[in-house]
């Protein structure tokens, strides 16, 4: 985790750096890809489309494929998984470029729709991108939680926050109902364990 948070620290500050902390707008935009990634298809955003294709695919993967029956072997037991001979190492590195892939595919959309790219854009949403898995059902304790649950709880947290702003209330709000969803869901998630382990015991 103290890898990963410096890594992401060490990029954000070279995107801050290359672009002088200034947004930039000087795109083509009449280019092929802002005519069909900024555009719609069917009456429906290009985004929109890609989430939907994005997560029919990870769902395959993560519940049809040895690839991802090894992801959810590590993440529930990590002894047996290595006891089951799955190559851990291996795993976890492809589970990382697979997610810095997709970070990649979102930021190119988001410049697409925005005509733009600001470096300051996504700092700070650490927390929501953790808050949607788990309000879409995974446990932080890991092998449990599907992918179509993960999007749900973005879509959640997303419809929380753009609702507060809609009734009026001020927008710094949103961080307090999205933190108070994130205890609630771990305070509720923790119950269910230890139910589950004291049904167990007996």
């Amino acid at each position: 985790l103290i890898i990963t948070l410096g890594t992401m620290n060490i990029f954000q500050g070279l995107g801050l750096v290359i672009s002088q902390a200034r947004p930039i707008f000087e795109f083509p935009i009449d280019n092929f890809f802002f005519e069909v990634s900024g555009g719609t298809v069917w009456g429906l955003p290009f985004g929109v489309i890609t989430l939907f294709t994005i997560t029919a695919v990870l769902t395959y993967i993560y519940g049809f494929t040895k690839f991802g029956i090894h992801v959810r072997s590590i993440g529930g037991n990590l002894q047996v998984a290595r006891a089951m001979g799955v190559k851990i190492a291996q795993i976890r590195i492809f589970s990382f470029m697979l997610n810095a892939a997709l970070a990649a595919v979102a930021s190119m959309l988001q410049v697409a729709f925005l005509r733009s790219a600001d470096p300051s854009i996504g700092i700070g949403n650490e927390l929501m991108v953790i808050a949607s898995a788990i309000i879409g059902g995974t446990a932080l304790s890991g092998g449990s939680g599907s992918v179509i649950g993960a999007m749900v709880g973005a879509l959640l947290i997303a419809v929380i926050r753009n609702g507060i702003v809609l009734l009026g209330i001020t927008a710094y709000w949103s961080s307090i109902v999205t933190g108070a969803i994130i205890i609630a869901a771990v305070a509720i998630d923790y119950v269910s364990r230890q139910v589950k382990r004291f049904e167990e015991a007996i």
